[in-house]
């Protein structure tokens, strides 16, 4: 006698089945998210910290190459004095109306004036007297000036402090601001202490809002870009007997 076996019924999920799957697959959506903004967010940390360190190290070295060729000069006046005689840098305040080829407009910071002197380039043409400060750029971001050229971006804020030698034994005595030093001492400037604040990133990069350290604990960072502060005090060997 044949057998026949009647094929069951297929039969969907039940509400409760589709619930759950439905709930294990937002689950692992939300995880995947959470990963995806967890990485982004630290790629986003990352690339501002290293555009603050690359701004940073790259201005304070343009700067300081500047400096240590200061004050150069190839003949002596008879009677004068290399290291005691010549003024290397000068300090101005940014209404200072500046030379041609330097660009005033929206000057926001002090200005730091090199003295070249007689300093050549490579091909031995006079480089002429050098300012650095910070204005603006095109896209209206604050940065460091070299002349007319806007050199990094990004610096928020910078300060200047001029090395005095009262006493004549070649070791800046005090570290001053602009103001403090003497219409008479900038040929007793033998060392410049330059602070800059870099800024990177975009808005929110960092959870909570940065403090600078001195001398920028002021500055508003409630925008919540990565900041950081450099600093660098370079001897002016043009000064040096």
């Amino acid at each position: 006698m044949s057998k026949y076996y009647r094929k069951k019924a297929q039969q969907g999920f039940s509400l409760v089945e589709l619930m759950i799957a439905m709930l294990l697959g937002l689950l692992l959506l939300v995880g995947v998210v959470n990963l995806f903004l967890g990485s982004s967010q630290t790629y986003r940390l990352q690339e501002a910290l290293f555009r603050v360190q690359e701004s940073g190290r790259f201005a304070l070295d343009i700067i300081q190459r500047d400096l240590l060729n200061a004050g150069f000069q190839n003949v002596i006046p008879i009677g004068a004095n290399r290291d005691t005689d010549i003024v290397a840098v000068t300090g101005h305040p940014n209404s200072t109306p500046l030379p041609s080829a330097v660009i005033n407009n929206g000057v926001a910071s002090d200005i730091l004036q090199l003295n070249m002197n007689e300093f050549r380039d490579g091909a031995g043409t006079l480089v002429g007297d050098i300012y650095y400060y910070l204005a603006p750029d095109v896209s209206g971001e604050s940065s460091l000036y070299r002349n007319a050229d806007a050199v990094v971006e990004g610096v928020e804020a910078i300060e200047f402090l001029y090395g005095v030698d009262t006493d004549g034994d070649r070791e800046p005595d005090s570290f001053n601001t602009r103001t403090a030093v003497g219409a008479g001492q900038w040929e007793d400037v033998i060392a410049v202490r330059v602070s800059i604040l870099v800024a990177a990133g975009g808005a929110g990069i960092v959870e909570t809002a940065q403090t600078p350290s001195a001398p920028f604990a002021a500055v508003d960072t409630s925008d919540r870009r990565m900041y950081q502060v450099f600093s660098n005090t370079i001897v002016l060997r043009n000064k040096m007997p």
